[in-house]
């Protein structure tokens, strides 16, 4: 839907009880009733289906811009309105139960003119749920964990459509496959950007390399484990360990967000989960580590990348929230995971590098 909702229902308020402000902005509903009160044939947005729309128009550090609407946004917080979503800042109502835990003083309406705030379907924990936030003094589309009983907009998500891939450029729908020759087992790539990364983690059986807790199991699922110096030499021909930079270049194209690159099932640890929506295909799963014993399946992934000194290497890290590390390390005895990137072919004669 290009405007909010706007459909009376019990659980819904008009900003400062104003039909004026519900002409403009729409209602604003709290959670329990946003859940239910999209009209057949559509629905309340989740997290990943909100994080899909924010890649789609250039991830969440621009896509305020392109999502807010030409006006309607005081102090010169306009957007570009790109797409036409048209995003307005509706406001919210802060409920008066904030008052028991001492946040505000009572029930007010808040931010219209200046903020939006649309629910998403996930549960957040305690009392909360997920919501998206947009407003007038930057061109973020940032999430956060909102008081169900807040008052809030709502934009509703037609059901036959379920994006899961950016259209532009930056990703390549269908990857390719490539046969290690040495075992024959065979490898799903994805061109990101102009590199190409294996879209699993290798699982080549070498000196220097374990299953997490010695299970084969865990290797079909993960790939193996792989000290640095074995790492350094395991990737097939025309592969090769990636360096740090290289590692940096792929964060850059992804817009710094690991959730695009984490696969949508697997990081889950028992009490929370941390899945990605895997937009570009990369597929990284939570594969632990091991050094005097093995930890960090289903919460952490880590591979290893060409950086080190005479007894530490550093790892690419990415953990359950959605963070990532590039200058972590570790004594190169450890065993971490393996992703390999296709060698940059050379340039022909007379071209520079």
């Amino acid at each position: 839907m290009a405007e909010n909702l706007n459909y009376e229902a019990k659980g819904s308020k008009c900003y400062n009880d104003s039909t004026t402000y519900c002409d403009k902005y729409g209602r604003l509903y709290d959670w329990e009733t946003a859940m239910k009160v999209c009209p057949k044939g559509w629905h309340l947005p989740d997290k990943e289906e909100w994080d899909v729309l924010a890649a789609e128009v250039g991830g969440e550090k621009i896509a305020g811009k392109y999502l807010k609407a030409a006006n309607g946004w005081q102090l010169n917080g306009n957007g570009k309105d790109k797409y036409g979503f048209s995003a307005l800042p509706g406001g919210s109502y802060v409920y008066g139960v904030y008052a028991i835990d001492g946040y505000f003083p009572g029930d007010f309406f808040f931010g219209a003119g200046a903020s939006g705030y649309w629910w998403g379907s996930n549960e957040g924990y305690n009392l909360n749920a997920y919501n998206r936030i947009i407003e007038y003094h930057n061109e973020d589309a940032t999430w956060y964990y909102g008081y169900k009983y807040t008052f809030i907009s709502i934009r509703c998500l037609h059901d036959s459509i379920h994006p899961r891939e950016p259209s532009n450029d930056k990703s390549k729908k269908k990857g390719t496959f490539i046969t290690d020759t040495r075992d024959g087992k065979k490898y799903k790539t994805v061109k990101i950007g102009k590199q190409v990364w294996m879209a699993e983690n290798l699982n080549y059986e070498a000196d220097g390399s374990k299953c997490y807790k010695d299970s084969t199991a865990y290797c079909d699922k993960y790939g193996r484990l792989y000290d640095w110096e074995t790492a350094m030499k395991v990737c097939p021909k025309g592969w090769h360990l990636p360096t740090r930079a290289n590692f940096e270049t792929l964060m850059k194209t992804v817009d710094d967000s690991p959730k695009f690159l984490k696969t949508t099932r697997g990081w889950d640890n028992g009490r929370i989960s941390g899945n990605g929506i895997d937009i570009y295909g990369f597929s990284a799963l939570p594969g632990g580590y091991g050094y005097g014993g093995f930890r960090g399946v289903g919460e952490d992934g880590y591979w290893w990348h060409t950086s080190a000194n005479d007894e530490f290497a550093s790892y690419f890290r990415i953990d359950m929230n959605d963070k990532y590390s590039l200058n972590s390390g570790s004594k190169k005895i450890a065993k971490l995971g393996v992703r390999c990137l296709q060698n940059t072919p050379a340039p022909p004669k007379g071209e520079a590098k």
